[in-house]
């Protein structure tokens, strides 16, 4: 079941218990839109975190969006996620099913460069700590995984939302 359905699943089945008319157990005069937006915060942040610390699911963000022509890579590179739990954080890169083994393993080694590069800059215009830098410190570099597919699609969002606004 993907976090969305999860999610719609959990709030249909508890959204009662945020409603006030609950409390006086009655329904009469109360509006269920408010408690279904409250049992839907409480999803997105308490039940998404439980899931995490159970490790039932991981944090998934797909980074396309951020990548610059040049780390595309005139299309070697086709896809790109962040994953992430409580214990470690993986980028994810899948490549382009024309390279060979050793292709790829450079290609990974010219990216995990770039991106120590990056963060390294990041945190000299921060004065010792930046976002990104503390991002990519104790990230794992790997080559894209068949159980990976499933990982995603079952995975939590990231709120990149927040991060975007600081961003901008």
């Amino acid at each position: 079941m993907t976090w969305q359905q999860f999610k719609e699943e959990w709030v249909r089945l508890n959204a009662c218990k945020f409603c006030d008319g609950s409390h006086l157990h009655t329904c009469t005069s109360y509006q269920c839109k408010p408690a279904i937006e409250k049992a839907g915060r409480y999803a997105e942040k308490v039940i998404a975190m439980e899931e995490i610390r159970t490790m039932k699911r991981k944090y998934v963000t797909d980074l396309r969006p951020w990548f610059t022509e040049s780390l595309k890579m005139r299309n070697i590179v086709t896809a790109v996620w962040l994953i992430s739990d409580e214990e470690k954080k993986q980028l994810i890169v899948k490549f382009n099913e024309k390279l060979s083994g050793m292709e790829r393993m450079a290609y990974l080694r010219c990216i995990g460069q770039s991106l120590m590069t990056l963060a390294a800059t990041e945190d000299a215009k921060e004065g010792g700590e930046s976002r990104f830098g503390n991002l990519m410190d104790m990230m794992q570099l790997r080559e894209w995984q068949k159980k990976d597919e499933e990982t995603i699609r079952n995975g939590i969002p990231h709120d990149t939302d927040e991060e975007e606004k600081s961003w901008n």
